[in-house]
């Protein structure tokens, strides 16, 4: 995690005396610029500008470096994260099975026991039954 941080840290004091740079040059620009003539459009998309085709080279370049920071440190985190939990969750799931399992075996034997003294008691009464009419 600090390398990340150490990365941004030198790309940001990098890029930092370009800004600058390109602070003051917008700032003589706009001293020295034409009277301003609006084009009916929008001036986002106003590629004449060479102010315009700067920003989308930069936006270009932050962007891949922000993919590849992405790639190489955040994302494999991520994937080890999610195979964890998909293997915690396929343990559970199969220790579930077989508790399971266990309680439908349980309850079967139970069931059985059940009809067992069922049986025992309808022939306990119906003994009874014929020793009190005799």
């Amino acid at each position: 995690m600090s390398k990340t941080i150490r990365i941004a840290a030198i790309l940001t004091l990098a890029a930092q005396p370009i800004w600058a740079q390109m602070g003051a040059m917008a700032q003589v620009a706009a001293e020295h610029a034409p009277p301003e003539q609006s084009s009916g459009g929008m001036p986002q998309l106003d590629f004449g500008n060479p102010w315009t085709i700067a920003q989308v080279v930069w936006m270009l370049i932050i962007f891949g470096a922000l993919y590849f920071v992405m790639k190489q440190y955040a994302l494999p985190q991520v994937e080890g994260v999610l195979a964890a939990r998909r293997a915690r969750i396929e343990a559970d799931l199969e220790s579930a099975q077989a508790a399971k399992q266990r309680a439908d075996a349980a309850l079967a034997e139970h069931q059985a026991e059940t009809a067992r003294a069922r049986a025992e008691s309808q022939a306990a009464i119906n003994a009874a039954t014929q020793r009190a009419q005799e």
